[in-house]
């Protein structure tokens, strides 16, 4: 009723899904001064699993760091960067119950032949329009598990990417895939409020999420998520609340409750160890 309750922060992603809640994070590692990343996702109804334990982890034959671009209920998009930081940066999507399993899922897994199409299609163009480098290509043809997701004005947008050799280092190329996420990737994604209206309103703004029943929008700035009310398409003149950002933050994951599943997640919540973020 566009008013604001308690705001909750907790340690990991908390992760709702068809089988309840769970936690996502990640352990990074260092064995003999090489860095790798491990991904963990368990649901909360059972204990950490003993299989992401440090000292269950095997040894690293090179640096692998992960980013988390982003999180849905069955699949996180990432970024890995292998023998980091001049090794090849992969863009992959992997679904949650195999996180770790090295073995990313392509877009026809997802999207059938049309993703597929969308996403050859998108890359010939980036190919064709790149003169410079058309030489340099690993691959003329880029894997089909070469892409993720990532935010632009208000959406997310799935991303492919080529990798290609430069002066003997390995750089790629990213491209836009002309298709809309799926609903097995991004359950919701709309926009009650039009970009120029959130630019116009808070001009500092990098990104923005409105509610399903369209009476409150989240506006990003490089230091700050701002709360709106909306009405009829319009922000309120003011902010009703201002939460501080913390640097290097993101967002990987917008998740909505509305009616008796607000108080489930509140519960939930309060179970795992969440604090209330003060104003």
């Amino acid at each position: 009723n566009k008013t604001i309750g308690n705001i909750y922060e907790t340690e990991d992603i908390f992760l709702p899904r068809k089988t309840g809640f769970w936690k996502v994070g990640m352990n990074r590692v260092n064995i003999d001064n090489k860095l790798k990343d491990v991904l963990y996702a368990y649901p909360l109804s059972k204990e950490f699993p003993e299989m992401y334990k440090y000292e269950d982890i095997d040894e690293a034959k090179e640096s692998i760091i992960k980013t988390i671009n982003y999180l849905g209920n069955d699949y996180i998009s990432l970024e890995s960067f292998e023998n980091f930081p001049k090794g090849k940066v992969r863009l992959n999507i992997f679904p949650i119950d195999n996180i770790n399993s090295g073995n990313p899922v392509k877009i026809s897994d997802i999207i059938g032949e049309n993703g597929q199409k969308a996403f050859y299609e998108s890359a010939a163009r980036e190919f064709s329009s790149d003169y410079k480098s058309k030489n340099d290509y690993l691959d003329i043809k880029p894997q089909e598990d070469s892409f993720g997701l990532t935010r632009r004005n208000g959406h997310w947008i799935m991303k492919g990417r080529i990798n290609v050799l430069e002066e003997d280092r390995d750089l790629y190329k990213d491209f836009n895939i002309k298709i809309i996420p799926p609903k097995e990737l991004v359950m919701y994604d709309e926009l009650s409020v039009s970009w120029n209206e959130v630019k116009h309103r808070v001009p500092e703004a990098l990104d923005v999420f409105t509610s399903p029943n369209e009476d409150i929008a989240l506006i990003l700035t490089h230091n700050n998520i701002l709360i709106y009310t909306i009405d009829q398409g319009k922000l309120s003149k003011e902010y009703i609340r201002k939460i501080k950002l913390n640097d290097s933050e993101a967002v990987v994951m917008a998740e909505w409750a509305t009616g008796k599943y607000i108080y489930t997640w509140e519960e939930e919540f309060l179970k795992n160890m969440a604090s209330v973020v003060e104003e």
